[in-house]
């Protein structure tokens, strides 16, 4: 898989900007079924914005795993995550990464698939797939018609990796542009 570092610049940039919308990612995070006793993988965790929130609905019984591939993100989620106890960080590749198949009932995918090659997404999303329980849900929020991905190509995958459709909400903000929600249930 390719590796990315982030600037100084792009960190910054994406922190600073990322805390004048916070309601953005509260409200799209209070919206989603959390019961708090999953095992969630977060697949692309960036700036730490969705961990930090991610790890305030885990309880006692709940686990988070966030997962990017780069160091210099994961120092960053590291920095803003609650209840560390309850968490673990892991830098690489999703497919190198010690996650044991079927043993996630959540996995958060949120404005990363756009990020990826294009070469290397389906494989991606079908690695991540495998590491979802049966019955798990996806959780997946991206920009449409961004960097090759759209939300046909997500409808297509899961598809292809046994997962139902339970939800799709399409939204548009100033900040986002256009951005499909999906919630997919592993059958």
């Amino acid at each position: 898989m390719s590796t990315f570092e982030p600037t100084n610049f792009r960190i910054f940039i994406t922190r600073f900007l990322g805390s004048f919308i916070t309601d953005f990612y509260k409200e799209y995070i209070d919206s989603l079924p959390i019961k708090g006793n999953e095992n969630i993988l977060e697949f692309g965790s960036g700036s730490g914005v969705c961990s930090r929130m991610l790890s305030k609905k885990i309880s006692q019984q709940g686990h988070l795993t966030c997962v990017d591939i780069s160091s210099r993100w994961l120092d960053v989620t590291r920095k803003v995550v609650d209840e560390v106890s309850k968490v673990t960080l892991l830098q690489g590749a999703i497919w190198d990464v010690p996650v044991s198949d079927e043993s996630q009932q959540i996995v958060f995918i949120h404005f990363v698939l756009h990020d990826i090659p294009p070469e290397e997404r389906s494989r991606v999303f079908q690695t991540l797939c495998c590491k979802l329980a049966p019955g798990g849900l996806i959780i997946l929020r991206e920009p449409d018609s961004r960097g090759g991905y759209s939300p046909e190509w997500a409808k297509m995958q899961a598809a292809e990796n046994g997962l139902e459709e339970i939800s799709s909400t399409h939204q548009r903000t100033w900040y986002t542009g256009d951005m499909t929600s999906f919630i997919f249930r592993k059958t």
